[in-house]
């Protein structure tokens, strides 16, 4: 019921359904494996990991302006 209340007052901000089991997906690409903790009944996320230094070039670039 909790979820179906954050989805709810969310849709107005959301632009793309994809991924709502796990919404991390993307971070998890883009760092590698990442440690998730749920919080309040599966409506909110912790998650956390490390990148590897040399690897940060490729975030950068992941953000670059064109």
């Amino acid at each position: 019921m909790l979820n179906l209340i954050t989805l709810l007052y969310s849709l107005p901000y959301i632009t793309n359904l994809a991924d709502t089991t796990r919404p991390w997906t993307y971070l998890e690409q883009l760092l590698g494996p990442l440690v998730v903790q749920e919080w309040l009944w599966g409506s909110a996320y912790l998650a956390h990991g490390v990148k590897h230094p040399s690897s940060l070039q490729e975030l950068d670039r992941a953000y670059a302006q064109p």
